[in-house]
């Protein structure tokens, strides 16, 4: 918006656009702020790849940050340099914008990693009972995706293995009262509607219907409407 007002007054030399520009400016800087603290705090979380590409996308926006700042100090007295330094920044602000995308739509950060699609609404039989260790997550194969099962006294709970955060394998996560703890980042979700307990992760965990069947271990995808 700053970009369109800066241009509405390099051609009618109003006031009033270049009074818009500014205050563009300022709100864009203001917010710059709170959108680092939120960016952070999702980078943290990261590893690897996804790591590396955050801390450019930091850079850039970084870069940014500095360009507006910059445009601010410059517009009352020497507006067309500042006019220049802030579409310099803009884009630094488009780089940092198609990382940013990057990150969430092609290296999946920040999104739902359990997803509940094409789950099976058949009985499917999973594995022997008597392969489950009280308290201790088995990981078992259902179709193309993996689940995480768990038995307690005589409660069979199944939940999607990948963690719905980031992906962390539940099946090597902790159990206890009635919950399961993700080894990657400490996210807890409670085993008998995988609701979250504890974050980072701010979805809930997919969870399936059980039953022994002659000593067999079924599972379905919940249905809801079920009580």
């Amino acid at each position: 918006m700053a970009g369109i007002f800066d241009l509405l007054h390099a051609l009618d030399e109003r006031a009033e656009s270049a009074y818009a520009a500014d205050g563009c400016v300022v709100i864009g800087i203001a917010g710059a702020a709170a959108a680092a603290v939120t960016g952070i705090a999702d980078w943290s979380d990261t590893f690897g790849r996804p790591a590396r590409l955050g801390i450019v996308h930091a850079a850039s926006n970084t870069a940014a940050l500095a360009l507006y700042v910059a445009s601010l100090a410059l517009r009352k007295r020497k507006r067309p340099l500042a006019t220049l330094v802030s579409f310099a920044g803009y884009g630094m602000v488009t780089l940092g914008a198609a990382l940013g995308g990057h990150l969430v739509y092609g290296e999946t950060q920040g999104v739902n990693h359990a997803r509940a699609d094409e789950l099976p609404t058949d009985w499917i039989r999973l594995l022997p009972l008597a392969e489950l260790m009280d308290g201790k997550p088995h990981r078992a194969k259902l179709h193309a995706r993996d689940i995480v099962v768990v038995r307690q006294d005589e409660t069979i709970f199944a939940l999607l293995e990948g963690c719905a955060h980031l992906g962390g394998p539940l099946s090597k996560g902790t159990v206890d009262d009635c919950s399961i703890t993700c080894p990657w980042h400490g996210s807890r979700f409670a085993l008998d509607d995988g609701r979250v307990l504890e974050g980072p992760a701010t979805v809930p965990q997919p969870i399936f219907e059980t039953r022994v069947n002659a000593g067999y271990v079924e599972v379905r995808a919940f249905a809801k409407e079920a009580p």
